[in-house]
C-alpha cells in the first residue's frame, strides 16, 4: 500500500515510532519485502540504525538480500559493523544466507571480515556456505586464513567438512596450515581423509601434511586410505615412510583396514613393504582370523603364503581354524589344514575347532577335522567332549559320526553328568537310541541330575524313561540332588509307569524323604493318590517332615485333606517344621490351619526349634491365626525355655498381636 504510506508520511506520521509485530515501519517493510515503501521510509528520515526485533534495517535487509536497499542504507549511514541480529552482524547474515552481492558490497564499505561470530570468522563462515568468489575476495584482501573460531575451529576444516573442495584447495594455495589440529576433527588430512576427499588428500601430503593422524572412522590415514582400496594414496604413503603397523582405532593397522573391506591388492602391497602378517587385532585377534570371518579366501592364502602363523590362539574363537570353521567355510578349513594348521590346538570361545564345528552345526566341516585328525575326545571345561557338544546340538549324524570315530560315550560333564543324561534330560529320544545301541552305560552316577533316568523322570520325558527301562536302567537307583526317579516324577503316567517297572514306594529319598511327600509338594492330587493306593508310607519323614506336613507348608489344601482321610498322623514329628501344624502356620496358611486343628492337631505341640505353634504365629505377627490357635485351645502363657508367645510378639514390635494376647490373659 505504498500510496497510503505516502499519504501517512505527507501528514507528518512519526516516521520512527515503535510498535507492530516488527518494532518499526522500516523493519515491517524490510521483512515484508516492499522495497519501494523501505526506500519511501528511508527518504522521509526512518532511523536506518535503529534495533527493531531482528537487528537494525541493515541486518534485515541482510538477511531477505535485498540488493536495492543495502546501498540505500549505506549511503544513508547505517553502520556496518553494528552487531546485531541472530547472527552477529548483517556481514554475517548476508554470509549465512548466501547473499554473495550483498557480502560484496558491505566488505567493499568496511565491514570487518575478522570479527570473531559464534560461527568464527567470516573466512570461515564463507567457507562454510560454499561462497568461493567471497572467499576468494577474502584472501585478496589478506584476511588471516587461519584464524581460529566457528564449530570447526579452523576455515580449511570448515570447507573440508561441507565438502566444498575448491574452497579447501583455495584456502590451502593461499597458506592454510594444512597440520593445524581442530579440537574435536584433528587435522586437515584426517578431516580429507574421513569424507574420502583424496583429491584433497593428495595435494595436503605434497604441501607437507603429517601422515599418521587420528582419522575417525578409521585409525590413520593409512588405514583409511587402505580400507578404500586408493592404492595410489597408499603407494605414496608408503613412499612418505608412514608406518604400515602404527596403530589406531578402530583399525589398528592399515592391513587390517584393508583385510576388513577385502581389499587384496592392497593387502598385498602391504605385506611387500613390512606389514606383519602376524599382528594382533581386536575380536578376531589375528589379521589372519579377521579375514576368514569374512570369508576372503584369496587373502587367507596370501597370509598363509606370506608366513601368517595359523596356530596362533588368540581372539574370539581362537585359532584361524576354529574361526573358519565358526563360519562354515568348508574351503578355507582345507586350506588352512593342507598348510600345516593343527586341529587339535585348543582356546577360544568353543575350546578347539571341532567344538566349534559342531557348535554351529558344520557337519562338513566336522567331518573333514575328524578325518584329518582332531581329537574326538577333546575336553571343553563347559561343553564337555565334542560329543556332548553335538548332543547339546541334537545333531544324529554328528553323534553317529563321532562315536563312530571312536568318542568315549560315557565320559562325565560337571554338572551335567553322561552324553546319555544330558540327551534324555533335553528329550533327545533319538540320541538317547543312539547312545544305548553304542553301550552307553545306562546307570552312569553324574552331575546334578544323578542318572539318566532321574533326568528323564524329571524332564517329563514319558517316552525316553520307558526306552531306559526297556533297556535295563535301575529304577530305584538315586544320586545327584533330586533322589529317585520316581521323587521326581512330574505326572501321573510317568509314576504308574515307574511303579509298574518297580520303582520303590517308600525308598527314602533326598529332598522330600519320600516320592509320596515329594508329590505332596507339587500338589499333584492324582500321583498322591496313585502312591498311596500303592502302599506309601504316610507318615515318612523328609525335609519338610511328613508327606502332610509338606503339603501343609505348600499350602495344597486338597491333599492335606486327602492324606488326612487316608489316616495320616496329624501330630508326627519331624525335621524342618517338625509338625503339619507348625509347618503351615510358619508359611501363613490359614485355611490348612483351621484344618489340622478340626482334625485333631496339638496345638500346645512344642518343638525345639519354634517353641509353640502360637509362639511362631505370634512373632510372624499372623493375628488371625493368632486367634484361631487361641480360640481352639493354644496355651498363651506356655513358653519354652528362651521366650514366650508375648515375648516373641514384642521383639517384632507386632503391637496389634501383643494386644490380642494380652485380651485372652498372655502374662
Amino acid at each position: 500500500m505504498e500510496n497510503i504510506v505516502l499519504l501517512l508520511l505527507k501528514r507528518g506520521v512519526d516516521v520512527n515510532t515503535r510498535g507492530g509485530q516488527y518494532d518499526f515501519a522500516l523493519h515491517t517493510a524490510l521483512v515484508k519485502q516492499h522495497g519501494n515503501i523501505a526506500r519511501l521510509l528511508i527518504e522521509n528520515g526512518a532511523d536506518v540504525n535503529i534495533q527493531g526485533r531482528y537487528g537494525a534495517a541493515l541486518t534485515t535487509a541482510s538477511w531477505y538480500g535485498m540488493e536495492n536497499i543495502v546501498p540505500l542504507l549505506l549511503e544513508r549511514g547505517a553502520k556496518v559493523n553494528a552487531c546485531d541480529g541472530l547472527y552477529g552482524s548483517a556481514l554475517y547474515t548476508a554470509l549465512a544466507q548466501k547473499h554473495e552481492k550483498i557480502t560484496r558490497l558491505l566488505i567493499e564499505n568496511g565491514a570487518n571480515v575478522n570479527i570473531q561470530s559464534r560461527y568464527g570468522a567470516a573466512l570461515t563462515m564463507a567457507s562454510w556456505c560454499g561462497m568461493e568468489k567471497i572467499v576468494l575476495l577474502l584472501l585478496q584482501r589478506g584476511i588471516y586464513v587461519n584464524a581460529h573460531g566457528g564449530q570447526y575451529d579452523y576455515a580449511l576444516h570448515t570447507a573440508l567438512v561441507g565438502q566444498h573442495e575448491n574452497i579447501a584447495r583455495l584456502l590451502i594455495e593461499n597458506g592454510a596450515d594444512v597440520n593445524q589440529k581442530a579440537e574435536f576433527y584433528g587435522t586437515p588430512l584426517a578431516v580429507a581423509t574421513r569424507h574420502c576427499q583424496w583429491d584433497i588428500v593428495l595435494l595436503l601430503i605434497g604441501k607437507g601434511a603429517n601422515l599418521d593422524p587420528q582419522v575417525e572412522d578409521y585409525g590413520r590415514i593409512l588405514a583409511a586410505a587402505s580400507w578404500h582400496g586408493r592404492e595410489d594414496i597408499v603407494r605414496l604413503l608408503m613412499m612418505n615412510n608412514a608406518a604400515a603397523n602404527f596403530g589406531g582405532r578402530p583399525y589398528e593397522f592399515a592391513l587390517h583396514a584393508a583385510v576388513s573391506n577385502g581389499q587384496e591388492t592392497i593387502t598385498r602391497l602391504l605385506i611387500d613393504n613390512g606389514a606383519d602378517v602376524n599382528l594382533r587385532v581386536r575380536h578376531y585377534g589375528t589379521v589372519l582370523a579377521e579375514a576368514i570371518s569374512l570369508g576372503h579366501e584369496n587373502i587367507v592364502r596370501l597370509f598363509i603364503d606370506r608366513g601368517a602363523n595359523p596356530n596362533a590362539c588368540v581372539g574370539e574363537y581362537g585359532t584361524a581354524l576354529a574361526t573358519a570353521s565358526c563360519y562354515g567355510y568348508e574351503n578355507i578349513v582345507g586350506l588352512l589344514l593342507e598348510k600345516g594348521a593343527d586341529a587339535n590346538v585348543q582356546g577360544g570361545r568353543y575350546t578347539s575347532a571341532l567344538h566349534t564345528a559342531v557348535v554351529r552345526r558344520q557337519e562338513k566341516i566336522a567331518m573333514l577335522l575328524i578325518e584329518k585328525g582332531a581329537n574326538v575326545n577333546a575336553w571343553s571345561a563347559t561343553l564337555g567332549g565334542p560329543l556332548h557338544a553335538a548332543i547339546w546340538m541334537a545333531s544324529s549324524n554328528m553323534v553317529q559320526f563321532l562315536i563312530h570315530h571312536g568318542a568315549n560315550v560315557n565320559t562325565h560333564l560337571e554338572p551335567y553328568g553322561t552324553a546319555l543324561i544330558i540327551a534324555s534330560f533335553h528329550g533327545h529320544e533319538n540320541l538317547v537310541q543312539v547312545l544305548i545301541d553304542n553301550r552307553a552305560d545306562l546307570n552312569a552316577q553324574s552331575g546334578k541330575y544323578g542318572t539318566a533316568l532321574v533326568a528323564a523322570s524329571l524332564a517329563g520325558n514319558e517316552n525316553i524313561v520307558r526306552l531306559l527301562l526297556t533297556n535295563g536302567a535301575e529304577v530305584n537307583w538315586q544320586g545327584g540332588r533330586y533322589g529317585c526317579a520316581l521323587e521326581v516324577a512330574v505326572h501321573l503316567g510317568l509314576a504308574r509307569l515307574l511303579t509298574e517297572n518297580g520303582a520303590g514306594i517308600n525308598i527314602a529319598v533326598k529332598i522330600y524323604g519320600s516320592a509320596l511327600a515329594a508329590a505332596s509338594s507339587y500338589g499333584f492330587e492324582s500321583l498322591v493318590r496313585l502312591l498311596l493306593d500303592s502302599g506309601a508310607d504316610l507318615d515318612a519323614v523328609g525335609e519338610y517332615g511328613t508327606a502332610l506336613g509338606t503339603a501343609s507348608f505348600y499350602g495344597h489344601e486338597n491333599i492335606v485333606r486327602l492324606l488326612l482321610m487316608s489316616e495320616a498322623d496329624v501330630n508326627a514329628r519331624g525335621r524342618r517344621y517338625d509338625s503339619a501344624l507348625h509347618a503351615a502356620v510358619s508359611n501363613g496358611r490359614e485355611n490348612i490351619v483351621l484344618l489340622l486343628l478340626k482334625n485333631g492337631a496339638d496345638v500346645n505341640l512344642q518343638v525345639d526349634i519354634y517353641g509353640t505353634v502360637l509362639e511362631e504365629a505370634s512373632f510372624r505377627g499372623l493375628e488371625n491365626i493368632v486367634r484361631l490357635l487361641i480360640e481352639h485351645g493354644a496355651d498363651v502363657n506356655l513358653h519354652n525355655e528362651d521366650s514366650s508367645p508375648i515375648q516373641a510378639v514384642l521383639s517384632r514390635g507386632h503391637q496389634n498381636v501383643a494386644r490380642v494376647l494380652r485380651e485372652y490373659g498372655a502374662d
